[in-house]
């Protein structure tokens, strides 16, 4: 499938760019998932008459804190004063 442009409509990256720094921030077996969740995502969105740029982004970047130690969500949950049963769950929930 052809690479697609951004028009910065949803952050101010080129494809290429974002996945520079997936690449950097993810295990390889990660990054490589994230591509194929990419390749799936526009196919969908192609079939579905959907924006393929959100789609292209969201399955980049859904994964992108999979890997953040609990410690970084559970800071973030009290900083930002969120519910606080949010600690009650793991990273399966909050790395989306």
């Amino acid at each position: 499938m052809a690479e697609i442009k951004y028009h910065k409509h949803y952050l101010p990256l080129s494809r290429p760019e974002l996945v520079e720094r997936l690449k950097a921030a993810l295990k390889p077996a990660r990054f490589e998932h994230v591509l194929r969740v990419e390749q799936t995502a526009l196919t969908l969105a192609k079939a579905n008459h959907v924006d393929l740029e959100a789609a292209s982004v969201a399955a980049l970047c859904h994964d992108y804190a999979k890997q953040r130690p609990d410690e970084d969500f559970v800071r973030v949950i009290k900083a930002n004063h969120l519910a606080p049963e949010l600690l009650n769950y793991g990273n399966a929930i909050w790395h989306g």
